[in-house]
């Protein structure tokens, strides 16, 4: 295979991921257990194996569930910015 040859499978492979990604990404609404699957899929067609990726973009992707929704887990450094402006001091005034 030509260097030619092993950047167009590169950028193929990089192509069927984003349009998975597109597709099937929790952020979008979509399955994480199928947006994972389909990543495997693509996996699988290109050859790529898990252990050896071929760049960044190949590397497993995992999700992590928090059960703290996200307005209250930004609370705490929403409350230090808010004090933080609270006691400023003036010390120009006498």
């Amino acid at each position: 295979m030509n260097q030619h040859a092993a950047q167009d499978r590169a950028a193929e492979y990089k192509a069927a991921r984003r349009a998975v990604a597109r597709e099937h990404h929790p952020d979008i609404g979509g399955d994480p257990a199928r947006y994972m699957a389909e990543l495997a899929d693509v996996d699988r067609r290109f050859a790529v194996l898990p252990s050896a990726p071929v760049n960044a973009a190949s590397t497993p992707t995992a999700f992590r569930a928090s059960s703290i929704p996200s307005p209250l887990r930004t609370l705490p450094k929403r409350i230090a910015r808010i004090r933080k402006r609270v006691t400023r001091r003036n010390y120009f005034e006498l």
